[in-house]
């Protein structure tokens, strides 16, 4: 499998997409037929989920933060263009 595959798998495990994003108690766990063990997985998969969930918001977290410093920089960018712009305007004016 190539990476490329590799990471859109992931993302989309991540995002709640992909196959892997349904509900744990339903990916095929049948009873084990000892009920303390029964519990202590249901117990084990729900905190997996919470932790699962968790990754989600980081990764949304992340991706906006990164979307906020690009537009910082496409702005510090723009307006360094604009004010070299007026420079040159105003000594070919002269």
């Amino acid at each position: 499998m190539g990476r490329r595959l590799q990471l859109e798998l992931w993302r989309l495990r991540l995002s709640g997409r992909g196959f892997a994003a349904r509900s744990w108690r339903n990916a095929g766990f049948g009873s084990s037929g000892n009920r303390a063990f029964d519990e202590w997985r249901e117990g084990e998969l729900a905190r997996l989920e919470e932790e699962r969930r968790k990754l989600v918001a980081a990764e949304r977290e992340f991706a906006e933060f990164l979307e906020n410093l690009r537009h910082a920089r496409d702005r510090e960018e723009f307006d360094r263009f604009m004010q070299e712009r007026r420079n040159q305007q105003g000594t070919t004016s002269i």
